[in-house]
């Protein structure tokens, strides 16, 4: 391994009956089979079990070395402090905190949950919090709670990723949003009208652009999949990063989409059911995702900096939407997090499903598909039989 690594990797080995040796590891408890990872103070275990999954239905194993050793490499090395914080105790959307537990625990993060309405304090290494699309507002106090750890005395260094439920209201948390970061989420839904954009049959669930930032760089260009999303807005227009504060659009949609009210298009219906109740936005195009950076000065005349990543699609957070091979949420999720807690180095560890999956269309592909199959093919088949037919009777 030293001469493949070109002598950047040394192997020892170690009599492990040698006290002293028991003695330098022991305070990592190490067990049978486990893979120690040190760099500094920090430390990480890789268990046997780690390392492979078993896939009962087939009796196959499915290695997992790969993923396990970046993974706890990512967490050893890093300068930053991979600690991860979801808000709980709001009726928060369970498949949002399993596919975000599962995306940046898989890369190195340490995710952990955190009641605000109870005395539970917070993890003092902890650089992000989460709002995982709550179906329930913030009273308060949380929200107090909330600024006070943004805040941190006054010297930042802490961000929020909001993901917000399509169908919730949550004033306390949302005012919170536009009180402090010029942050708006609307009560207004995005639909999109373009056939070659939408997923399926569903208006809601569409192709949408990705903006190039300095938090989706290489990303610009690109375009992602959301589900039912929220309408976002700003009243910050300044662009300037250099300024101490910014907010930026991260995922944008173009001048074929439609709005239309939450009640309006929810079971809180009302009036004129055959009415449109689709409009244009007043501008565009419509943000789906924004990135606001507030920033100043400490003493040391050091830039110290709170970010906050508005997600308006709670589809994009889920198992379903990070895993899906042909879609870039994934990718959005680990850059926007990666790069403003500081952890931009990392190598990214996908939890894509490479194989056995169905094939996504969009509404055009599907029309273009269905008359194909179902008209133009059985015409021809009908109109070849009926020569084939036509002949035959004279001969």
């Amino acid at each position: 391994s030293q001469s493949l690594s070109g002598g950047k990797i040394k192997l020892t080995y170690v009599d492990t009956t040698d006290p002293t040796w028991k003695t330098k590891y022991s305070a990592y408890s190490p067990s049978v089979y486990d893979t120690l990872l040190l760099c500094g103070d920090r430390y990480q275990k890789i268990g046997l079990n780690d390392l492979y999954t078993t896939d009962q239905s087939s009796y196959t194993v499915i290695s997992k070395a790969e993923q396990a050793l970046i993974s706890k490499l990512n967490a050893v090395t890093s300068d930053a402090n991979l600690v991860l914080t979801i808000f709980t105790g709001h009726e928060e959307d369970s498949t949002v905190i399993s596919g975000l537990s599962s995306l940046y625990g898989g890369n190195g993060y340490t995710v952990e949950q955190l009641n605000l309405a109870t005395a539970a304090e917070f993890n003092e290494n902890s650089t992000l919090g989460i709002v995982a699309a709550p179906a329930k507002d913030f009273t308060e106090e949380e929200i107090k709670r909330l600024r006070e750890w943004m805040s941190n005395d006054g010297q930042l260094g802490r961000n929020l990723m909001v993901v917000v439920n399509y169908s919730a209201d949550c004033p306390n948390l949302y005012g919170y949003l536009k009180d402090n970061y010029q942050l708006e989420v609307t009560d207004n839904l995005i639909l999109e009208t373009d056939p070659n954009k939408i997923m399926g049959y569903s208006m809601y669930y569409s192709y949408v652009d990705i903006q190039e930032t300095d938090v989706t760089k290489g990303l610009g260009g690109m375009t992602t999949v959301l589900g039912p999303t929220r309408q976002l807005l700003t009243t910050n227009t300044n662009t300037d990063t250099s300024s101490g504060s910014t907010v930026i659009p991260l995922l944008t949609y173009g001048d074929t989409a439609r709005l239309a009210a939450v009640k309006d298009v929810t079971g809180d219906a009302t009036g004129d059911e055959e009415k449109d109740p689709t409009f244009k936005a007043d501008a565009y195009p419509i943000n789906g995702a924004l990135w606001a950076r507030n920033w100043t000065y400490n003493d040391d005349n050091e830039v110290i900096e709170s970010n906050i990543l508005l997600m308006g699609s709670m589809f994009m957070a889920t198992s379903q939407g990070i895993q899906t091979a042909a879609y870039n949420n994934e990718e959005v999720l680990l850059s926007t997090v990666n790069k403003v807690v500081g952890n931009e180095d990392a190598v990214n560890i996908s939890t894509k499903i490479v194989g056995g999956e169905s094939l996504s269309y969009t509404k055009t592909t599907i029309n273009i598909i269905l008359v194909v199959f179902v008209v133009a093919v059985p015409a021809a088949i009908l109109a070849v039989c009926l020569v084939v037919f036509l002949r035959r009777r004279h001969l």
